[in-house]
């Protein structure tokens, strides 16, 4: 009953963008094919267009979708619509005028006031007539239709893991440990359409509760591990699962960018600095910084890598409508300015952050460099004057006591001198051409006696750690020979590089935070965007 009234309860809280991607899921989950999404130029009165067979006949549905209630002066907007598309036969080149038609309201509120009976009467008109009636999909039609989806079929385990999660996002807790662990029947073979679409509603209403307690990172996370299941298991509907689960995210980065409003830099570091009390920033801060970085620079890179908006022809997701990546990216720059937390990383889990918005910066023609310097002397100093940052795998508790507690012998963990974050910023440097940092990092690391480290190899591929990694310095490597050896690594070496769909790649990276390619890394950062001229960008003192 918990999570029935849950599922409810989120289905309610939708506004008409956000209903857009989970509306695509249950339309596929309950048997629709070609569904398509037309928002914007190329609506002509339908949001949606579908085709479904029933009783051995092919119906063309054309959907109108709103949010919250509709009283009868919205109503009498929407009739309007509902004539467009009951006459109209043009809006996709999926669409079939030849095909008996199907209309459609769907609203997660009510008729309210007059429309009810106003939209009755609408419909005794045009049955008098012999014509094709609306039918309405309110929320006491659509909550029962998610809940079939989430609830009912699902085993009763998977529901309670469902509602456990639920419940921590609810509060703002969680981990990116949780979530992989949560996620992982996800990658489960044979996955029939039903369960695959079901997984993508789960994982919009999972993700919803993590954004509305303002944890977008795991919001995130989630909308990442769905689109890498997409390309590490056969199942069906590919293509348009990977489609819905980068709208997740877009719905993710779209509305945290527009909650930080006109926000500055200086506002955003006083808001993660007063959010938590005591000593606890010194922690929590960078943490929190890294965390909006990531959420801003990968919601800017969605942005530069996805088709452009209202595209006709597209399938149901090209329509993304993000933020202008330029204003995200005055944003990051303005926070990195403000404050130096993104380039004092606490942990080899946040090294993933400063590869996204390094590269989202450089393509949009900002200099990194800056960044980058302040980032490796910070990572160098606790390894040669510290014990070194936790690996990628490490809980919070774990990063908290190799970063602090070094002089408290019971709390001491094993000092640590391999590290992905400088690898990262190894190869950030190689491909962003910073060439006197990248020598500079090179003899560096010999000095302190520090070891680049990275996983190599990508699920459903076996992986094999590289503890200590030798780098060339530049200019002097031998034909042949790779300037470190997960250079040798290809650029197809995961599905979703091999395809040439940069950004999927960017997201297995994020919820695997131990590893990238070299080879995709100096693609995508060749790609600059327009003739913009680097501008300097140096964190504070």
């Amino acid at each position: 009953m918990f999570l029935a009234d849950a599922v409810a309860g989120y289905v309610t809280s939708l506004t008409e963008r956000e209903l857009d991607a989970p509306l695509t899921a249950l339309l596929r989950s309950r048997g629709f094919t070609d569904v398509h999404l037309l928002h914007g130029s190329y609506e002509f009165g339908k949001d949606f267009v579908a085709r479904r067979v029933e009783d051995g006949v092919e119906y063309q549905y054309c959907i109108q979708s709103k949010a919250g209630d509709i009283n009868a002066s919205l109503w009498r907007g929407v009739r309007m619509q509902v004539d467009l598309m009951r006459t109209s036969n043009v809006g996709h080149p999926a669409f079939d005028p030849r095909l008996p038609r199907r209309l459609v309201v769907v609203t997660n509120g009510r008729l309210v006031g007059s429309a009810s009976s106003e939209f009755q009467d609408y419909n005794s008109y045009h049955l008098g007539r012999d014509e094709e009636v609306a039918t309405l999909w309110d929320i006491d039609a659509l909550a029962p239709m998610f809940q079939e989806v989430l609830i009912e079929g699902v085993p009763v385990r998977d529901r309670s893991r469902t509602l456990e999660l639920l419940g921590q996002l609810g509060r703002g807790r969680g981990s990116r440990g949780g979530i992989s662990e949560y996620a992982r029947h996800w990658y489960a073979p044979g996955i029939d359409v039903k369960d695959a679409w079901g997984h993508v509603l789960t994982c919009a209403m999972l993700s919803k509760e993590a954004a509305n307690a303002a944890r977008e990172d795991l919001a995130s996370q989630l909308a990442f591990h769905l689109l890498r299941s997409t390309w590490e298991v056969d199942g069906p509907d590919s293509d348009e699962r990977r489609a819905v689960a980068r709208e997740i995210f877009a719905d993710v980065a779209r509305d945290f960018f527009t909650q930080l409003g006109d926000a500055t830099g200086d506002d955003i570091v006083y808001s993660t600095l007063s959010s938590s009390s005591g000593f606890s920033p010194f922690v929590t801060h960078p943490v929190r910084v890294s965390r909006l970085c990531e959420v801003l620079a990968l919601g800017g890179l969605l942005s530069l890598l996805s088709p452009p908006v209202d595209r006709p022809g597209i399938p149901a997701t090209g329509l993304l409508e993000l933020p202008d990546p330029h204003l995200v990216a005055n944003l990051v720059e303005a926070v990195i300015q403000a404050t130096p937390a993104l380039s004092h990383p606490i942990a080899d889990d946040h090294g993933f952050a400063l590869l996204a918005t390094c590269l989202f910066l450089h393509l949009m023609g900002r200099d990194v460099e800056p960044v980058l310097r302040e980032a490796a002397i910070w990572v160098l100093d606790w390894i040669e004057f510290g014990d070194g940052l936790a690996d990628a795998s490490a809980g919070p508790e774990e990063q908290v006591r190799q970063l602090l507690g070094a002089p408290y012998k019971p709390l001491r963990r094993n000092p640590r001198h391999a590290s992905y974050l400088l690898t990262t910023l190894l190869d950030l440097a190689r491909a962003l051409g910073c060439a006197d940092l990248y020598d500079s990092l090179v003899n560096d690391v010999d000095a302190v006696g520090a070891y680049p480290s990275i996983v190599v190899g990508h699920p459903p591929k076996p992986a094999k750690l590289i503890a200590r990694l030798s780098y060339f310095p530049d200019g002097e490597s031998v034909a042949g020979v790779p300037m470190a050896a997960h250079y040798g690594e290809a650029m197809g070496a995961t599905p979703a590089a091999n395809a040439g769909v940069f950004f999927d790649v960017l997201a297995t990276w994020a919820t695997l935070r131990d590893r990238h390619i070299p080879a995709v890394l100096e693609a995508l950062a060749a790609m600059l965007v327009g003739e913009q001229r680097a501008t300097s960008l140096s964190p504070p003192p």
